[in-house]
């Protein structure tokens, strides 16, 4: 396929066709010959946003729970709903979630959540990348931890790797998961060269709690005893300290900002520019539709960046290249995808944006419109390891109505059992 007469963000602004080959860029240059192809005219090509860190199942809890800490959002709510959570619950959430995301830009995501096998199908269905984890919980309870990281195990070994859908292990987080789980974890991790995705430092509580507990913050506590690797994938990370973000550049650990959920739910404002200075890998990602409310990567963008200008009082920090990257290059990083950016050799992991939109004009600057100024509404298709997934909008290989309708359905059943 030869996506033709688009115009891509390489040295400013410039037009060039792109020929995918076996689902990866293969050339870039103008006016390349062949059968295949895909006038994208008029549209900017750009690679795709990576959601670093969602629950994509939680989309039929969008609206359920709102307005709440977060200690209280999860113990009151979250939790005792979850108890009801069927295998076809989780399907059908986490088909409304991934037509969000498809139409929105997003291809590839970073999920945490239960009956991850359901996720893995709708991801082959509608041709959407993820690396899925299912969440580990003990509570302090040294069989419970047994029990389910053996689930766990159990979903990593009997559902194999494919192009699109990879597995990871998920320990929810340090209060809720233990230093002997979590230490098997990490053997079980390096054991199958899996990577680790896990909550950290997210509340001010939870880092008083684990000082008084342990006499060290979160990120230490994790170091003393040998987690931290470059397979970690650290998921909030707000509150940090000199020494936690040292701690994580030596070790590899790539950090996901989720600005929306952390400012909804009060949980603070990440040191992302601290972390960026000190090299560490930061991206973002949306957390689930139940505290953020949506999983739009345009607003995640700007939210990201307005924040630390408004609180600093700093309008140079973090500027629109710098945002972009998180959401789309970081992201693949921390995923260990080969996308991220439009170059030769890359997946194919593309979407095009409609530039006659009138949040893309007047053309002065177009990387400052897609971060400062454009939504999901922009998107127009969605080409992921090379195949054709979203056609002027309209999503390819599922019904999208019927998706909606069921999705809808299922919620209130969900809500209500």
């Amino acid at each position: 396929m030869i996506l033709s007469g688009g115009l891509i963000l390489r040295n400013g602004v410039e037009r060039a066709d792109i020929e995918i080959e076996g689902g990866r860029i293969a050339r870039i240059e103008k006016d390349i010959a062949g059968s295949d192809i895909f006038d994208v005219s008029g549209k900017l090509v750009l690679p795709g946003f990576v959601n670093s860190h969602t629950h994509l199942a939680m989309s039929l809890l969008k609206g359920y729970a709102d307005d709440l800490p977060l200690e209280e959002w999860l113990k009151d709510y979250i939790w005792p709903v979850e108890k009801k959570l069927l295998p076809e619950d989780v399907y059908w959430g986490s088909m409304l979630g991934a037509i969000e995301m498809i139409k929105t830009g997003t291809v590839a995501f970073n999920d945490m959540y239960y009956h991850p096998h359901e996720t893995a199908k709708v991801c082959e269905t509608l041709g959407m990348k993820a690396l899925l984890g299912e969440p580990v919980f003990d509570f302090g309870d040294e069989e419970r931890g047994k029990k389910t990281l053996m689930h766990a195990l159990k979903n990593i070994e009997e559902h194999p790797d494919t192009e699109l859908v990879k597995t990871c292990f998920s320990p929810h987080a340090i209060y809720t998961v233990s230093t002997e789980t979590l230490t098997s974890i990490k053997k079980e991790a390096v054991r199958l060269k899996k990577k680790i995705h896990i909550h950290l430092s997210e509340t001010e509580r939870e880092v008083s709690d684990c000082r008084k507990n342990h006499g060290m913050t979160p990120v230490e506590y994790l170091d003393s005893f040998g987690f931290l690797g470059d397979e970690v994938i650290a998921i909030h990370a707000v509150h940090l300290t000199d020494k936690d973000i040292k701690i994580f550049k030596k070790r590899g650990v790539c950090v996901v900002s989720d600005p929306k959920s952390e400012l909804k739910l009060a949980s603070g404002i990440a040191r992302i520019p601290e972390l960026l200075e000190n090299g560490v890998v930061v991206s973002l990602g949306t957390d689930g539709s139940c505290s953020n409310n949506n999983l739009d990567m345009f607003e995640e963008m700007r939210f990201a960046s307005y924040i630390h200008k408004g609180t600093r009082k700093d309008p140079t920090l973090l500027p629109a290249p710098v945002t972009f990257r998180m959401a789309t290059e970081a992201g693949a990083r921390t995923l260990g995808l080969n996308s991220g950016k439009i170059e030769a050799g890359r997946d194919a992991d593309l979407i095009t944006i409609d530039l006659s939109h009138v949040s893309c004009l007047p053309h002065h600057n177009i990387l400052s419109h897609i971060v400062y100024s454009c939504s999901g509404s922009v998107v127009c298709d969605s080409i992921i390891n090379g195949k054709m997934v979203m056609r002027d909008k309209k999503i390819l290989g599922a019904n999208e109505e019927e998706i909606l309708r069921k999705a809808s359905e299922r919620a209130l059943d969900y809500v209500s059992r």
